[in-house]
């Protein structure tokens, strides 16, 4: 059984940024749509987080482009391509596949992959550069695990997601995806990575769901442990650095 996890790590109001594993080894960084807590908008919505099977997906437009690009590229040839990578039984999702693309206009709900990331901060629609050689690493190995009969399995999986409760045309975008004062699931997830960093980091408290001083002193040594600006929230480089240890 071959084992995907896309590890999201910075959520936009336009794109979403992760990261791909494959059965606990990094692969490439990946790029969606945008995360939303509420109804489902057409291109414009992240898959919900879960765990879906993956099959190859042998008919359709997609196919065909794919199939007929690699039988006439060099290197590649004929039989190369032997179906998308198709993510099954996505709640109120159809043909959601992984495919190369560079920004949320490419995405329509699929995940794209690449070898570079920019930072949302910076670029609103996101963006994942060198695409093509990221999907043409990964696609033989998942292709081949289907073709040999093995199940193959993707879980999306989201780390410290902040999600506005108004639109988010209404409101200012936060600085960090997580910082002390925060509480939840988030902070527990959180606090769980830290502890598998460290697991004397948190001696009074442990994982109690609460961002207080003791979690930001925690984060504040992971970052100059990984010498990162030790701001004690958790940042876009910091979830990353963090998402390690998962």
């Amino acid at each position: 059984c071959m084992f995907l996890e896309v590890k999201r790590t910075q959520f936009g109001d336009e794109a979403t940024n992760g990261e791909l594993w494959i059965d606990g080894v990094w692969e490439c960084y990946t790029l969606e749509d945008e995360v939303r807590d509420g109804p489902k908008v057409y291109g414009e919505t992240a898959i919900p987080v879960g765990e879906y099977e993956i099959k190859l997906r042998t008919v359709g437009g997609f196919h065909n482009k794919t199939e007929k690009y690699y039988d006439d590229k060099e290197g590649f040839g004929v039989g190369w391509h032997q179906g998308m990578l198709w993510l099954q039984s996505v709640p109120g999702f159809q043909f959601i596949l992984i495919h190369p693309g560079n920004d949320q206009f490419d995405t329509l709900g699929c995940l794209l992959v690449g070898q570079t990331q920019a930072d949302l901060e910076k670029n609103e629609d996101g963006f994942i550069g060198r695409s093509r050689a990221a999907y043409e690493a990964l696609y033989p190995k998942v292709r081949d695990a289907l073709l040999d009969g093995e199940k193959v399995t993707i879980k999306y999986t989201n780390l410290g997601q902040v999600i506005p409760e108004v639109p988010s045309d209404k409101i200012k975008k936060k600085e960090h995806l997580l910082s002390k004062g925060d509480n939840g699931l988030n902070v527990l997830f959180l606090q769980e990575l830290l502890l598998k960093w460290d697991a004397g980091c948190l001696p009074k408290f442990g994982a109690d769901s609460d961002f207080g001083g003791e979690t930001e002193e925690a984060i504040k040594a992971f970052q100059s442990d990984n010498k990162l600006n030790p701001s004690g929230s958790i940042d876009f480089m910091t979830a990353v650095a963090l998402s390690k240890h998962a």
